[in-house]
């Protein structure tokens, strides 16, 4: 491979994928490690960017955005640090927030994009993930038939076990997969509905199949069940919209939902009755979670327009324990404020605006553009339920900022 400043970013953003996906969590969770590693490597890349000529010009308001964000935290930082009691101290809250520097990525992957018309880079990170998920399956399946816990660091519950679930007779161990799931989601569509190869639409079921198996089994979640399956409509739709077939491609669709719903409906009722409050199995969880709502609206009311300031992972009260990562999007507003809030949607605003843009426009033969239009949608549909500025999953943002900056500077080239 020529050395060149292309080549270090993509090696710097395969780096922090690795390390961020969780696949070196072997013996132990180490996610806090492997993100200092990952600031490390972000700066240099950054540096790297700064200091390179023939740049890819940036749009104003994305440079306006990573001034604002930089700033909002610098304030809660100093108004922490004048607090008699703080929730965190300041190490803690460095430890925790400094995942933020990752936005600083956004840069260089404008001029990987820019470089790499044939997608070899975008297909690298579907690589990444999915070989992730395999092995994170042999693990999770030693450990469930075998009883051997090969890799103690990829369970999420205590003492490198796992929480466990009933998935109808039997008992098996939970595994999450990581933030790069919708990615893999959204690259297995645009393979099924526009690979030009048969090759290609084999490859994007077999990976779709996968994934599939991985959320029911492996990771028992049942909003990405959900998600996913919205998301696998939504696309069909749009590559119906431009399609020469589209009375027949519309009469399989109704036809499908037509059959999963006579004979599924017992299975479909009883799955969204899991999220109900009064649910056996579910219940407690749904329950929590309104009541942590509730909560923290009740203290952000005290302060509306600058928030309850950094908060832990977990607000443990006499009562009851809330977890930040519970609360989606929300948790945003309360912790910063209307202002902060605001000004961390600005990107999504622009995302969603582009593509509405590509999809009336029709522009969706590009792989780029189509993986932001997907993501756009996962993204705005997850966002009440997934906080995507989290450590956990702000390596996806900073993709689909890359991807958004590069389709909406695309067509200003385009223009000019």
């Amino acid at each position: 491979m020529k050395i060149n400043k292309i080549n270090c970013y993509k090696l710097a953003i395969y780096l922090i994928i690795i390390l961020n996906i969780g696949v070196l969590n072997i013996n132990s969770n180490k996610t806090f490690t492997w993100f200092y590693f990952s600031i490390a490597v972000t700066f240099l890349t950054f540096f790297i960017y700064l200091i390179s000529q023939h740049k890819y010009k940036t749009t104003n308001w994305y440079n306006f955005f990573i001034v604002s964000v930089f700033a909002v935290y610098g304030f809660q930082l100093i108004r922490l640090k004048q607090q008699f009691m703080p929730l965190l101290n300041v190490g803690d809250t460095i430890k925790r927030y400094d995942c933020i520097l990752f936005l600083l990525l956004v840069y260089p992957i404008q001029e990987i994009l820019k470089k790499d018309p044939n997608g070899k880079f975008l297909s690298t990170i579907n690589y990444l993930g999915i070989i992730n998920l395999l092995i994170r399956s042999i693990v999770w399946g030693m450990y469930n038939f075998k009883g051997i816990n090969i890799a103690p660091g990829y369970f999420s519950g205590e003492g490198g076990t796992a929480w466990t679930r009933e998935l109808g007779s039997l008992v098996l161990s939970r595994m999450a997969g990581s933030f790069l799931d919708p990615y893999l989601l959204v690259f297995s569509l645009i393979l099924i509905f526009y690979g030009s190869l048969k090759k290609e639409k084999i490859a994007g079921f077999i990976e779709l199949l996968f994934l599939f198996s991985y959320q029911i089994f492996i990771s028992q979640g049942r909003v990405q069940v959900l998600l996913s399956i919205i998301l696998i409509l939504f696309m069909f739709l749009l590559k119906s919209r431009v399609s020469n077939r589209k009375v027949i491609q519309y009469s399989i669709l109704i036809l499908l939902i037509f059959i999963i719903f006579v004979f599924g409906y017992h299975n479909i009722l009883a799955f969204f009755q899991t999220f109900s409050s009064n649910n056996l199995n579910y219940g407690g969880s749904t329950l929590a979670r309104m009541n942590g709502f509730n909560y923290f609206f009740q203290e952000w009311k005290n302060n509306i327009w600058i928030g309850m300031g950094f908060l832990p992972d977990q607000i443990k009260l006499s009562y009851d324990t809330y977890y930040l990562a519970d609360y989606g999007t929300y948790i945003n507003i309360f912790e910063y404020g209307l202002l902060g809030g605001l000004i961390l949607v600005i990107p999504l605003i622009y995302g969603i605006s582009e593509a509405i843009s590509n999809i009336k426009l029709k522009v969706q033969e590009n792989k780029i553009i189509l993986l932001q239009i997907g993501l756009t949608f996962y993204i705005v549909l997850g966002s009440p339920l997934y906080n995507y500025y989290w450590m956990d999953n702000i390596t996806l943002l900073v993709l689909y900022f890359g991807l958004t900056l590069f389709s909406i500077n695309s067509k200003k080239n385009e223009q000019n």
